[in-house]
């Protein structure tokens, strides 16, 4: 996102100065026309990353979008283009735009996953 920012930045001929992700969303919020672009450019880069991923036949029951910034940032994503990157896949785009894209607001989802696994793992081969 900083970086995305800067660049902007750069191309309009404004110095930034020294931002955090938090600082350019809370811009963005704000109505600054530079932090809305990067956010949106990053939402959007994120879709097609998404996408390229969600195009895997095995795939196609859905893309779980995790981690930290999903939460923070949903609304952005939501009213971004991170939807139609995520679809837009050439010939595949009919296919992609059936492929849901899932955000997952549990903060610790990954941890919850490897216990789940442990657990499963122990159960099958015992103590």
């Amino acid at each position: 996102m900083v970086n995305i920012h800067r660049a902007l930045c750069e191309m309009a001929g404004v110095d930034p100065g020294l931002l955090e992700p938090k600082d350019i969303t809370a811009r963005a919020t704000a109505g600054d026309a530079l932090g809305m672009r990067a956010v949106d450019v990053f939402c959007s880069v994120f879709g097609a990353i998404a996408g390229d991923l969600g195009a895997d036949p095995g795939v196609w029951d859905g893309v779980f979008l995790t981690g930290g910034l999903v939460p923070k940032m949903l609304d952005s994503l939501q009213h971004s283009g991170f939807r139609q990157r995520f679809e837009f896949k050439g010939r595949f785009s009919p296919t992609m735009s059936k492929v849901p894209s899932l955000a997952v607001m549990h903060p610790r989802c990954g941890l919850l996953g490897a216990a789940a696994y442990a657990v499963d793992l122990l159960r099958r081969e015992g103590p």
